[in-house]
């Protein structure tokens, strides 16, 4: 074969060879043009607006170039004329490439000697759009044989209309439908011809025609003159129409530019998260125009009042504050400060609303909320806050306040009543609760944590509080937060019934409960009625604040980047300020609150003062009283705490028929459990006397025993003793470096009711009676032993706790 090629003359073979240049150099552009003629379609931009329909951001889809690509609704008829005009008349006849207009800009480039026209058709300004290279004369060629083939493989309308999905018109923007709402914030259907002649005009060139600088406005507007004289001359719009358009044109503007909103970056990145989740999981918006939640007024309002509290905080050791405000009705995210400058180089970018911290007391309603729902506890239960169950752990105040029902032991945010609460429903029910709740994960057993779980050794963030507290605003449903319209959302969960949730918000929304920890008219308390809790982590490193009405929701956290400790920066002395700020200016405008402003009372209930000595109805004498919501069929008894006693003024005992008139006075004395007797002295109440005066009595041999008192005492079936410590099948390592008598092991005992003493048991054998605060201090033996304690007489035994010793 080579033989008979080298046979022929020198003219065929150069035919030949060109012959097979021209086959590869078309076999090379088919090979191009055939992927390019197939129409692609980018992924469409999400354009953010807040809940007034302002700018928030725009969320291009992965490997888009640019913004927009938004699907066209309907037949576009008038923009279609309006394009075809000037940037390819004869679409509609044409194959794909227009062979006039081709040799009529030939004809202008080589009298111009220079590039004036390119020629190019929509079908091949779509294959360049689809693959953008440099324009050569090869990759012209191939552009043009791909729009052939385009025209052959579609219809013209689904060509048309692709390219009106594609097509920029500047600023990153592309595709008419995106356009129209960027800069008329129209639909197309709605634009006027002269907005039409006028975005018809950007594609041309959307660098020299960007209508959102002075001089690009004035070609693309010289460009839409020529656009709508050449639709009058198509007799494609009349004369009063062409007149109206050009009139018009002359003044028109475009909706201005809008940036990012700096005060809301952090809410923008959120979305743009729930909005991939929502993609991956088959739940997309149905349309790329997303109504969020969020209000821009709001936002920046926030934003001031956080910055400006930061200046004042910034002297006690904070660098930072984060946000967030629920409308209650719909769970919109209306606010979400994630830190106070996003553009802070050091620590802008980290969103401290989803940073997990140690929450201080902030989980104690969910404890309480739990204790009222199992039945562990209910609002007439007394609550001990005493050193004898301290174990170790104090209350922020160092105070003690005795004994307490619920709803102040909650307002005051007492720890000791709320570990010992944690440690009667149990460890493990506590922390799966709090995994329903959405507060932890669940990667770490509860044992990781222990009791302090309740007091902010378990870390959680910001979002999840605010989520979970929605629990007592939704009458014990828990519900996902709403950060845009028509947003899918699982089924609520009923988490608690709804009495008990409204019962903590009574609880949390009492001014007077909260006394003495936090004063009134400070920064917990509000001209109308809101359920607040403070948080502090140890050693100041953050405070928290979580405060709602019925109608909104306000959470903030105050702290630093590093954790390192603030200088004596609490809860209420930070993040409630920041919240108040927050939620006065949410009810600015309300001059006077009316029922929604006011938290339901629990179904079948009604409301009964109590002595908060007893839990029962309060008489006379009782100093401490608090209204209750308590069921309708379960009437409390009366209050025996406070009683009058005639005593003998010579030895304060009880008198007696044979004491001396002169000698008897009447005096209140309080009865309570022996748990109750140091608290009760150290804050001057007196304790009811147990014997008669025996002074002027002739019979010695009376029994001095106060047998009048003992009908006060409960009975046997409402004491109950427990061992809150140690823990069962406890393991101790004995110190051999240590005298005998310092190896030992405290036993702590919970006791209900009124009784003089508790008999302990090791290894079941009597070992040592014990008065209150009834506690054990026991000497290491080796070996596995039993423990058990019993009240005398009454046959009432508590738990058992066996502890190996090795």
């Amino acid at each position: 074969m080579f033989k008979r090629f080298e046979n022929l003359s020198k003219k065929w073979q150069v035919f030949f060879f060109t012959a097979l240049l021209l086959l590869l150099l078309l076999l090379s552009i088919l090979a191009k043009a055939i992927p390019g003629a197939v129409l692609i379609s980018p992924a469409q931009t999400l354009l953010l607006e807040d809940r007034d329909q302002r700018f928030l951001a725009q969320l291009a889809g992965e490997n888009s170039e640019g913004y927009g690509y938004w699907e066209i609704d309907g037949w576009p008829e008038r923009v279609i004329r309006a394009t075809l005009v000037l940037e390819d008349r004869r679409f509609w006849s044409h194959p794909g490439i227009d062979i006039r207009a081709i040799l009529r800009a030939v004809i202008q480039n080589i009298s111009n000697q220079q590039r004036i026209s390119g020629a190019s058709t929509i079908a091949m300004q779509i294959a360049r759009m689809q693959n953008p290279v440099p324009r050569t004369y090869f990759n012209k060629a191939v552009e043009a044989v791909a729009a052939i083939i385009m025209t052959l493989r579609y219809e013209r309308k689904d060509i048309i209309r692709h390219y009106l999905k594609r097509v920029p018109y500047g600023n990153q923007i592309h595709g008419i439908s995106y356009a129209a709402y960027r800069y008329y914030k129209k639909p197309v259907n709605d634009l006027s011809w002269a907005q039409i002649a006028l975005l018809s005009a950007i594609p041309q060139s959307p660098t020299l025609h960007n209508p959102l600088n002075v001089r690009g406005k004035f070609r693309a507007k010289q460009r839409a003159r020529r656009i709508l004289q050449g639709l009058q001359e198509q007799a494609l719009i009349s004369e009063a129409q062409f007149e109206l358009a050009i009139s018009q044109l002359t003044s028109m503007d475009f909706v201005k530019h809008q940036n990012r909103p700096r005060e809301a970056m952090h809410a923008i990145l959120k979305m743009r998260s729930v909005l991939r989740q929502a993609q991956a999981s088959g739940h997309a918006p149905s349309t790329p125009l997303i109504r969020a939640s969020l209000s821009l007024t709001l936002q920046r309002r926030v934003h001031e009042i956080a910055k400006h509290r930061l200046a004042e905080f910034t002297r006690s050791g904070a660098n930072n504050i984060a946000a967030v405000v629920i409308d209650n009705e719909t769970d919109d995210v209306l606010a979400w400060l994630g830190a106070s400058d996003y553009f802070d180089a050091k620590q802008g970018e980290i969103d401290f609303i989803q940073k997990s911290r140690s929450p201080g007391s902030t989980l104690k309603p969910f404890v309480y909320a739990l204790g009222l729902d199992r039945k562990v506890i209910t609002p007439a239960t007394v609550m001990a806050d005493v050193p004898a169950l301290s174990r170790g752990i104090s209350n922020s105040d160092k105070r003690f306040l005795g004994p307490l029902l619920p709803r102040q032991a909650l307002a005051n945010s007492r720890n000791i009543p709320a570990i010992n609460l944690l440690r009667n429903l149990g460890l493990g029910e506590t922390y799966a609760f709090l995994r329903e709740l959405g507060l932890h994960n669940d990667r770490v057993p509860a044992s990781t944590y222990g009791a302090g779980m309740v007091i902010g050794v378990m870390p959680t963030s910001l979002e999840k509080l605010m989520r979970s507290y929605g629990v007592f605003i939704n009458d014990g449903y828990l519900q996902e937060l709403n950060w845009f319209d028509k947003q899918f959302h699982a089924r609520p969960v009923r988490l608690l019934s709804a009495n008990t949730a409204r019962q903590i918000s009574l609880f949390l929304a009492d001014p007077m409960a909260k006394l003495p920890a936090y004063p009134r008219m400070g920064t917990t308390e509000y001209p109308f009625p809101a359920a607040l809790k403070t948080g502090t982590s140890q050693g100041y490193r953050d405070a928290w604040t979580i405060v709602y009405t019925p109608e909104y929701r306000v959470g903030v956290w105050v702290g630093r980047d590093d954790a390192r400790p603030m200088k004596k920066l609490s809860g209420a002395g930070s993040a409630a300020v920041v919240a108040k700020d927050i939620m006065l200016e949410l009810y600015k405008d309300q001059s006077r609150f009316d029922g929604r402003t006011r938290f339901a009372i629990p179904d079948a209930h009604a409301a009964y003062v109590l002595c908060a000595f007893s839990g029962k109805i309060a008489n006379e004498l009782c100093t401490k009283k608090q209204m209750e919501w308590l069921p309708e069929t379960n009437i409390p008894d009366k209050d025996n705490t406070f009683v009058e006693l005639f005593v003998d003024t010579r030895n304060a005992l009880v008198a007696g028929q044979w004491t001396a008139e002169k000698f008897i006075e009447k005096r209140v004395f309080v009865q309570l459990p022996f748990i109750f007797h140091e608290w009760a002295k150290s804050k001057g109440y007196k304790l009811a006397p147990e014997k008669y005066s025996m002074l002027d009595n002739p019979d010695r041999h009376f029994n001095d025993n106060v047998l009048i008192l003992k009908k006060n005492a409960p009975p046997s079936e409402d004491v109950r003793i427990r061992i809150l410590s140690p823990d069962n099948d406890l393991h101790v390592l004995s110190n051999p470096e240590v005298p005998a008598a310092q190896n030992t092991l405290a036993f702590n005992l919970d006791v209900q009711g009124s009784i003089r003493e508790v008999l302990w048991y090791v290894d079941k054998k009597p070992y040592k009676l014990q008065a209150a605060p009834y506690s054990l201090r026991w000497t290491l033996e080796k070996g596995r032993h039993e423990f058990y304690a019993e009240v005398p007489f009454l046959g009432v035994v508590s738990n058992r706790v066996n502890v190996v010793v090795d």
